[in-house]
């Protein structure tokens, strides 16, 4: 019975992510709900909650494999869609973030911790459930890969500014940051949401329907909303 108390710690970090990203599954939102008005003192104690869970989902994956089985319905339960927003928002808050403003945010073991408990995460699912077809972890983008991140890319920029966070001053070279962290990880997440039956759009909406993201609502509309 115990790899349901196991399972239920996978679906809550989906759900704590799914929440905190104001029920979009972006990154972006994350970030920007984590950091209003620039302010990230609070919203990174959240950001460390959510390492540590990863963490525990991962140890939960290698002592109960039978958890890579489990598929629901709803997206914000998988691990793709789990790993999908905490890879972006590293990638996001590395490569989007002022660099003047937000160092002590971007040099954290916080941050670090998210990228590598995920990797480890993806990593040992693609090695023990998806052998022999793993992703070149550096593989460059396509034309048509670049052409959707830079869409997803600059489209974040514009919520966090929203958001009242101080953004990279040249965004051609943060985009160029942004491709150089998502090439190594892009593979993965792919691998996975196909072998869960799992359509693109489903786990990583905000890169594969950026017209949810213009639909959008105004960031400000939080303050007297929810």
């Amino acid at each position: 019975m115990q790899i349901y108390n196991a399972l239920k710690s996978r679906n809550a970090l989906g759900l704590e992510i799914q929440t905190l990203s104001d029920e979009t599954g972006d990154a972006a939102e994350l970030i920007a709900g984590l950091g209003p008005n620039g302010q990230f003192d609070s919203g990174f104690s959240n950001l460390s909650s959510l390492a540590s869970s990863v963490c525990e989902v991962k140890e939960s994956h290698h002592f109960y494999p039978l958890l890579f089985y489990f598929r629901f319905a709803e997206p914000y339960y998988s691990v793709s869609q789990t790993a999908t927003v905490l890879f972006d928002s590293v990638s996001l808050l590395k490569s989007a973030l002022s660099d003047e403003d937000y160092s002590w945010v971007k040099e954290s073991a916080t941050v670090a911790q998210c990228w590598r408990s995920s990797m480890l995460l993806v990593g040992m699912l693609d090695e023990v459930f998806l052998p022999g077809q793993a992703p070149q972890p550096r593989s460059p983008a396509d034309a048509g890969d670049r052409e959707r991140w830079r869409t997803r890319y600059m489209a974040a920029l514009e919520r966090m500014r929203q958001a009242g966070i101080k953004t990279i001053a040249d965004p051609a070279t943060g985009f160029e940051t942004y491709v150089s962290l998502r090439e190594r990880w892009d593979g993965h997440i792919t691998r996975l949401r196909v072998s869960m039956l799992y359509e693109a759009d489903e786990i990583d909406a905000p890169t594969y329907r950026p017209e949810v993201v213009i639909a959008r609502a105004p960031f400000e509309r939080r303050l007297h909303d929810v």
